[in-house]
C-alpha cells in the first residue's frame, strides 16, 4: 500500500494513541438526516460503516459513536476499515474497503484521510470521494465526508475547506469534527483534544468528533446526546458535557445549511 506523506504524517504514533476502550454494537441515525436507504433496512437497522486512518481507530470512533447513540436511545450498528497512515486512494488500492461496502448493508459510509490542505491533496480527496461514492450509491447507502483537523502549523480552516470542496463535489453528508473541535478550542483553551503529538485524538477528542457523527445524524437530540455522555468513560460535569455537544451540534448544524 502506497502512503501520501503530504496527507498524513504521525502513523506511527497512533498505537499510542488508542486507548483500548472495547467495541460497541449499535447506534442511531435520523432518516432526515440519511434519506432514503434501502439496503440498510433489509439488515435489520441503521448502520454506518467508517473507512479511515488512525484519526478513526484512536480511541475507536466508531463504538464511541455507537455507544453515544445506544445510550441515547437511538441504536446503530458501526464498523470499521481502518489502516494507519492511510489516504482513501490508498484504500481504494487495497480493496477491503470496497469489499465491505459491497458486502455489507450500510445506511451511511463516512470516509476520512489527513488533513489535505493542499492543492494536490484536496484534488485527490475529490476524486477518490467520487470513486467511493458510486460504489456506496450502488449498494443502497449515502457517502459521508468525516472532516479532521490540522497537523502542527497547518491552519483548521484549510482542513475545512478541503472536505467542504469534496462534500459538495459529490452530494456527500459532511461530519463536521474538525469544526467542533475550533468552536471547542474558542470556548475553553483548557480542552485537551490531542495526544502529545499534537494531531491523534485524545479520548476527549474522540468523544468531540463522536458527538459531531451523533449531531449529524440524530439532529434535535441534544439533551439526550449530553445524557449520554454522562455514561461514558469521559467524566465531565454536566456543563462540561453541554459544551461538548453544543460545540458538536451546532458545527453539524451549520454543515446542513
Amino acid at each position: 500500500m502506497r502512503r501520501r506523506p503530504h496527507l498524513f504524517r504521525f502513523a506511527s504514533l497512533a498505537a499510542g494513541a488508542v486507548l483500548g476502550l472495547g467495541c460497541a454494537a449499535a447506534t442511531a441515525v435520523s432518516p432526515s438526516a440519511l434519506g432514503a436507504t434501502t439496503s440498510a433496512g433489509a439488515s435489520g437497522g441503521d448502520s454506518v460503516l467508517f473507512i479511515g486512518n488512525s484519526l478513526t481507530e484512536s480511541n475507536d470512533l466508531p463504538a464511541r459513536v455507537a455507544e453515544i447513540t445506544a445510550a441515547a436511545g437511538r441504536p446503530l450498528r458501526t464498523s470499521a476499515v481502518t489502516q494507519g497512515g492511510a489516504s482513501l486512494l490508498d484504500h481504494l488500492d487495497d480493496g477491503r474497503a470496497l469489499r465491505a461496502i459491497r458486502e455489507g448493508r450500510w445506511s451511511v459510509v463516512a470516509m476520512q484521510q489527513g488533513p489535505s490542505t493542499l492543492p494536490e491533496s484536496r484534488a485527490e480527496l475529490i476524486e477518490s470521494t467520487r470513486r467511493f461514492a458510486a460504489e456506496i450509491r450502488s449498494g443502497g447507502a449515502k457517502p459521508a465526508l468525516l472532516m479532521v483537523w490540522p497537523l502542527p502549523g497547518q491552519q483548521a480552516s484549510a482542513v475545512s475547506a478541503s472536505y467542504r470542496a469534496a462534500a459538495e463535489a459529490n452530494d456527500a453528508l459532511l461530519l463536521p469534527a474538525g469544526d467542533a473541535w475550533v468552536m471547542l478550542g474558542a470556548r475553553d483553551r483548557s480542552l485537551v483534544l490531542t495526544v502529545s503529538d499534537g494531531f491523534h485524538p485524545s479520548l476527549l477528542g474522540t468523544y468531540a468528533a463522536a458527538l459531531t457523527v451523533a449531531c449529524t445524524l440524530i439532529p434535535e437530540d441534544r439533551p439526550a446526546l449530553s445524557r449520554a455522555l454522562s455514561a461514558t468513560a469521559l467524566r465531565l460535569d454536566a456543563a462540561g458535557r453541554d459544551l461538548l455537544v453544543e460545540a458538536a451540534c451546532t458545527a453539524a448544524a451549520a454543515s446542513r445549511r
